[in-house]
């Protein structure tokens, strides 16, 4: 066998051979044995608390007292033992690495042979010791028990039952398993309330379905940076926008095929409304309502550190022109490209997102776009639009999780137009006037039990208001959004 070849097999076949010794020595484990006749002694049975004589107290203090010493002994003399042991190994190994750049042509296989020889020795000395020690062990256990009484002197004397002490060994098993449990989880998802809202990695075979509600608030006018005032507006056009309320229902659903790929889609339903003020001074409202664009949605990991300290996931994705173009209103006529419930375009929606975590803190930042393609029916596509964001959380308990941070928005204008509306009329029928750019500050609350009717669900409350705004307006500004989500995996 080469030296190169041993580079690679060797390291597997170390990991596979000592996997196969661990799974070994716990098949091999025989069940504790159960307690011995002694500890049911009638005599034993029969004595009260405050009636048991003194002496034979003393006495039996006296020997638990021994056999309790003895006991520190041999764990005292199976930790040394261990400690050998790894010690034995851990020179055997250093050899086998030093031998790799050998030229003696079976130097390597020798110094595994006696990694191996080793392996076997030591897992034959761990069996017989947790053998031994746990037989010491329940005797010691049961002598304690005996001093209590029979089983059923046990629950007035020490406020449990026999049952109780024989099950809790096994509880300890089943606790440790769930911590165990919990633990990988985390070290694969990330810790829960870190992650940012509509992130799901982890575990292949899992889902994940959830709802997020959003309301956004605009208000006033402005043209760049510059607040304008309604009249100024009506010199130009013959109609203002004068306020907007845009209500988005979302559903969405998530699975992971494998522990790396997660796959999701999320369609919405829109209910907007908006406000007008005629050159003539009259009022008007406009509402539309419907589906918006259907979007399919990847995430895969590029980097991901072993703590999760670090992870880089790619964004990869599709939207689909399920939403509207042709949103007329009470009159038939087709509305402003605002209140259009769709883009009527296919989308592709690329990005990346940086995770990370030291409990009980964690960051993220991403960057992604929406990159519309070709033209709609009506002979238009809507700007493309691209964000980013920086995060940080905290956890405040086991089943409560805080954020805060920064959201930057760019969105260009529309190219092409609708025939049908006339850009002299209203900002919001000009193809021209539909860009720009936000910064807004972020702050959110995840809520994630981990017990009771709630455990395995997220809630989520997120607000967002702009710190500056620069439109290619005149155009309203947003004032404020709320959005507020919940999720379930399973």
């Amino acid at each position: 066998m080469k030296t190169r070849h041993l580079k690679v097999l060797v390291p597997g076949l170390f990991a596979a051979t000592a996997l196969a010794l661990t799974v070994s020595v716990a098949a091999q484990m025989p069940p504790p044995p159960g307690p011995s006749p002694a500890a049911k002694s009638p005599q034993a049975a029969s004595m009260t608390g405050h009636h048991k004589d003194s002496a034979a107290m003393a006495k039996h203090d006296a020997d638990m007292k021994t056999e309790c010493q003895a006991m520190m002994a041999k764990k005292k003399k199976m930790q040394d033992n261990l400690h050998a042991m790894d010690a034995a190994l851990d020179k055997l190994v250093a050899e086998m690495n030093a031998a790799k750049g050998s030229k003696e042509v079976d130097a390597l296989e020798k110094t595994m042979a006696a990694v191996i020889n080793e392996l076997v020795a030591q897992q034959k000395a761990s069996r017989s010791v947790m053998m031994e020690m746990q037989s010491a062990m329940m005797a010691h256990m049961t002598h304690h028990v005996a001093m209590q009484g029979t089983e059923d002197a046990m629950a007035p004397a020490l406020g449990v039952s026999t049952a109780q002490v024989q099950e809790a060994p096994m509880t300890r098993m089943k606790t440790g398993r769930a911590a165990s449990h919990a633990a990988s989880m985390t070290d694969m998802m990330g810790a829960p309330g870190l992650l940012p809202f509509e992130i799901m990695t982890g575990q292949a075979g899992r889902w994940m379905v959830g709802y997020q509600f959003m309301f956004d608030k605009l208000d006033g006018i402005l043209d760049g940076t510059n607040g304008i005032s309604e009249a100024t507006v009506l010199s130009r056009f013959g109609a203002t926008p004068t306020d907007m309320a845009m209500r988005m229902h979302m559903g969405m659903i998530m699975y992971a095929p494998t522990d790396k790929l997660t796959l999701m889609a999320m369609l919405p339903y829109v209910e907007m409304s908006m406000g007008e003020l005629h050159r003539d001074g009259t009022r008007s409202t406009e509402r539309s309502e419907g589906i918006g664009d259907l979007e399919f949605r990847g995430l895969y990991p590029l980097y991901a550190a072993k703590d999760l300290r670090h992870r880089i996931l790619a964004n990869f994705g599709v939207g689909f022109p399920t939403g509207s173009v042709n949103q007329r209103d009470a009159e038939g006529v087709r509305m402003e490209y605002p209140m259009q419930t769709g883009s009527g375009t296919f989308s592709l929606l690329p990005g990346f997102t940086y995770l990370g975590q030291a409990l009980p803190w964690g960051w993220a930042a991403d960057v992604d776009a929406t990159v519309r393609l070709g033209r709609n029916d009506i002979g238009y596509r809507l700007g493309s639009r691209y964000r980013s964001s920086v995060t940080i959380a905290r956890q405040l308990g086991n089943s409560v999780s805080v954020s805060a941070g920064f959201r930057g928005t760019l969105w260009g204008n529309i190219h092409g137009s609708d025939p049908l509306l006339d850009p002299t009329d209203e900002p919001t029928k000009d193809p021209s006037l539909q860009g720009g750019k936000r910064l807004s500050g972020v702050f959110g609350m995840t809520v994630h039990p981990e017990k009771g009717l709630f455990k395995g669900q997220h809630l989520h409350v997120l607000g967002e208001m702009p710190v500056v705004q620069s439109l290619n307006g005149p155009q309203l500004q947003r004032r404020w959004v709320v959005r507020a989500g919940w999720q379930l995996e399973f």
